[in-house]
């Protein structure tokens, strides 16, 4: 007598029904996980843009400039995007580098640095115009469609601190 293997259709029908229902309780978490990274991405990006700006202040020995690209927006000053330039802002098109908009979400300046537009660092690379004081006011707020978002804060001696913000507006 010969054995034949292999699954039936009622198996493979089982299987992919299974599947079918995992995949459909992974998907949610996913893209949350996705919208977790992509608010990484952009902090990570704002914190290597100040690293960027207070580095070149004190190797070219003169002010350089963290400035927002477009801050028309009160709620979302740094949205935009924003771009490091030598001296005390000025035209992103001429800037030692460019960071993209945030794609999905808001970057909200608060405290002290609301509506402001530009971080200077001077050739010591410490934040001028007095700004930076409290920790726990003058922030950068990023959210996302996540209940979750980043805070950013520049103190007076120009050390970017990330961390995670629990209620975003």
């Amino acid at each position: 007598m010969t054995y034949q293997r292999g699954l039936t259709l009622v198996e493979i029908l089982v299987t992919l029904a299974i599947a079918a229902v995992l995949l459909g309780m992974a998907a949610p978490a996913f893209s949350g996980f996705v919208a977790q990274r992509s608010l990484t991405t952009n902090a990570n990006d704002f914190v290597l843009a100040a690293m960027l700006a207070r580095s070149e202040a004190v190797n070219r020995g003169t002010a350089v400039s963290l400035q927002a690209v477009n801050s028309g927006d009160s709620t979302n000053e740094w949205g935009p995007g924003w771009c490091v330039v030598v001296g005390n802002g000025g035209n992103c098109n001429n800037a030692l580098r460019s960071f993209p908009a945030i794609s999905n979400g808001t970057f909200d300046a608060g405290g002290n640095l609301n509506n402001v537009a530009t971080l200077t660092f001077n050739s010591r690379g410490m934040l001028l115009g007095g700004l930076g004081g409290d920790p726990n006011v003058d922030r950068l707020l990023l959210c996302d469609d996540v209940p979750r978002g980043r805070q950013a804060s520049v103190s007076a001696i120009g050390r970017v601190d990330i961390g995670d913000f629990l209620t975003c507006p």
